[in-house]
């Protein structure tokens, strides 16, 4: 062990004794390197506007975006006075899909059901708008699910803030034989 001990501190004072070499500075000349730089032609139009002076602009660059252009470029998913359906919950909606489903019969026959999941927006103005399925179970149930949640009537919009905003909800539609 002492041996061993031995060889470590020699190897340590040796990398020690290394260390301390000072290396030389590189000539300003070895410092010059040639890089060449490669230029890219891009087309840029540009359009040419008198603008008085002191006049304010704001410039926008959208990259990778996708600029909503309606209604609802915001959506929210939860705000202060949530959407209701004929001024009333959601357990009225509920009852109105209840009322107006109707079981497609090649679904029947063929003894299909399950849960359809639907998401949709009610927008300012209380229109149910965007109705997707996130979870389907069969497209005759998909499809059913989103023609009665497309045919409900105006919802009273939802608030943020006291100013009327675009909500979007999830809603499970179940589809169960008897």
């Amino acid at each position: 062990m002492s041996c061993m001990l031995l060889f470590f501190l020699t190897a340590v004072m040796s990398l020690s004794a290394q260390d301390s070499v000072q290396p030389e500075e590189p000539s300003p000349e070895s410092l010059t390197e040639k890089v060449e730089i490669g230029v890219v032609e891009e087309t840029v139009e540009l359009i040419d506007y008198e603008v008085e002076e002191g006049t304010d602009f704001e410039l926008i660059l959208y990259e990778d975006e996708e600029v909503s252009e309606g209604p609802c470029s915001e959506v929210f998913f939860i705000c202060e006075d949530m959407p209701k359906f004929q001024g009333e919950s959601s357990d009225k909606f509920r009852t109105y899909i209840a009322a107006n489903l109707k079981y497609p019969e090649a679904a029947r026959k063929s003894k299909i059901s399950g849960r359809v999941i639907v998401q949709f927006t009610v927008d300012m103005e209380g229109e149910v708008i965007n109705v997707v399925v996130v979870r389907g179970v069969d497209p005759r149930l998909d499809s059913e699910a989103v023609r009665v949640v497309k045919s409900s009537p105006a919802w009273t919009p939802g608030r943020q803030r006291g100013r009327l905003v675009c909500v979007q909800l999830i809603m499970p539609i179940v589809f169960a034989l008897q």
